[in-house]
């Protein structure tokens, strides 16, 4: 179920007025007016600027400090399992070339560059594919961007395991409650072609940057005068056939950007104190019927990472329930593939058209569903095999499966499944997938699916270490996490192999 934790709402930088404190003097929403004391920033930028600043200072709750842990194990086992894909790859070669001091780590290879090209790299393997979390609320994937540039600008600085956990779980906060900001109604989140996981995961690894930066209230308002600057991307990335692109859109750009435009104000470029709001504000130039008080909205109580979703198979978000209901009712009811005559699948409207005749194997539902009758499970390898996939298509796919579309379902992430074996008509319906903060996974299976994905690139003992290792972080007073991160992959030819999820 969601979490909301009661974090102590007062709790703040001695002297500097808590968060509540200063949200008790926002003005009403339409009042122009602008409280420039002491060279603050205005009401909107000022609460969550007071927020990024002193998220650090502030213990999380214990149930959120282990999802976040979850979701930085998922995230880091994401980027290994990537670096051997693709976009991974892609990544890789532009950090290598580029060179750079050698600030964080390319995890997976043993190369190290600077901040920027560190969480490009790391962000394009963690989205190379789809093993990574998603935000349904926000239409976000937070962690592929905002871990790798926590563990770029925390590996740099020398930070300790809990401020790195902590500045995961803000950077998840301020993802999510930005891009609801700009949409609030969330049929317009869904309808909009920006790209909001481009623009959420930006603002999100910025916060992130900004505050293991310690940049301080007034800096941190200038870095999102810049984040807004920055903001960028189209659904466009639908078009993309080889999962680059949208790697980039997803991870590589909103990570890389995040950790350079805290480098920007770091090094003491200026900004604008109020970019949410005002004249030109980001909000309603970018947004429809956008709410400022979303961005700041249960802060300190309501942590995004415990309303993500971690991956419990290795395929695009919408194929999950499907999967999942097919999966069950083939163990359910004892059936192997070759019992079962027909299967139908019945899905939202909006979302059939992300996953139906792709060019990918991982978000092409058919395909997906022609593995799991075919094998009785579903891996990391059979959804990368690019050359079964092009021979299934080739073979005309599999005639059992049908898919069609119900624009009233609700809720969005859902499936209906009937699955026909002989005279039988098995019906089931899959509402909370598994993964979800409906129905989450647990810490041992999150550890466990960062180990299958994590040990064929990297080997049993050095996944068990990363995995064992980063679980810790929380109760980390030093930076000893980083040890765990430069080991490079034993062939530069490793391929991932099976998640057996």
């Amino acid at each position: 179920m969601p979490h909301r934790a009661a974090a102590p709402r007062e709790r703040g930088r001695t002297g500097a007025p808590t968060i509540v404190e200063v949200r008790r003097r926002r003005p009403r929403r339409g009042d122009e007016r602008v409280d420039r004391r002491a060279g603050a920033p205005p009401v909107t930028t000022r609460v969550l600027a007071e927020y990024v600043a002193t998220a650090l200072d502030r213990p999380l709750p214990d149930d959120v400090a282990e999802r976040a842990t979850d979701h930085l194990v998922d995230t880091v086992a994401a980027i290994v399992s990537g670096s051997v894909l693709p976009a991974g790859r892609h990544g890789q070669a532009l950090a290598r070339a580029h060179g750079g001091s050698p600030q964080a780590t390319v995890l997976g290879t043993g190369l190290r560059t600077d901040t920027a090209h560190a969480a490009l790299a790391n962000g394009m393997a963690a989205h190379a594919d789809e093993t990574d979390d998603s935000h349904e609320p926000s239409r976000t994937h937070p962690g592929c961007s905002i871990v790798p540039a926590a563990l770029a600008v925390a590996e740099s600085a020398g930070a300790p395991g809990r401020s790195l956990l902590r500045a995961v779980a803000l950077g998840y906060d301020v993802c999510a409650r930005t891009t609801r900001a700009l949409w609030p109604d969330f049929t317009a989140l869904r309808a909009t072609r920006h790209s909001t996981h481009a623009i959420g995961g930006l603002f999100g690894s910025a916060a992130t940057a900004g505050a293991l930066a310690d940049l301080g209230p007034a800096r941190l308002a200038h870095l999102f005068s810049y984040a807004c600057q920055r903001a960028s991307g189209t659904t466009a990335w639908l078009r993309d056939a080889e999962h680059v692109q949208k790697a980039y859109v997803f991870a590589g750009m909103p990570a890389s950007d995040g950790v350079q435009l805290a480098r920007l104000v770091a090094a003491g470029w200026p900004g604008i104190d109020e970019p949410f709001t005002g004249e030109s504000g980001f909000l309603d130039v970018i947004g429809e019927d956008a709410d400022p008080d979303v961005l700041t909205a249960g802060l300190g109580t309501d942590y995004a990472v415990a309303r993500t979703n971690i991956k419990w198979l290795p395929v695009g978000s919408p194929i999950q329930a499907p999967a999942q209901a097919l999966l069950e009712v083939m163990r359910t009811h004892h059936l192997s593939g070759t019992d079962v005559t027909g299967v139908e699948v019945v899905l939202p409207g909006s979302l059939a058209h992300v996953v139906d005749s792709r060019d990918m194997p991982d978000i092409d539902l058919a395909y997906v569903l022609g593995v799991i009758l075919t094998d009785g499970r579903l891996t990391f390898a059979a959804v990368h095999d690019m050359r079964r996939f092009s021979s299934w298509r080739g073979g005309g796919g599999d005639p059992r499966i049908t898919i069609r579309t119900d624009a009233g379902m609700q809720p969005l992430r859902q499936a209906h499944v009937v699955v026909r074996a002989g005279d039988r008509s098995l019906a089931h319906r899959v509402t909370a997938i598994h993964g979800s903060p409906r129905d989450p996974m647990s810490s041992a299976e999150v550890d466990g699916k960062a180990r299958e994905l994590v040990a064929p690139v990297l080997g049993a003992d050095q996944a068990d270490l990363l995995v064992t290792t980063l679980r810790g972080v929380a109760r980390m007073s030093d930076h000893g996490w980083t040890d765990v991160l430069d080991r490079p992959a034993p062939s530069a030819d490793t391929r991932g192999a099976p998640c057996t999820n």
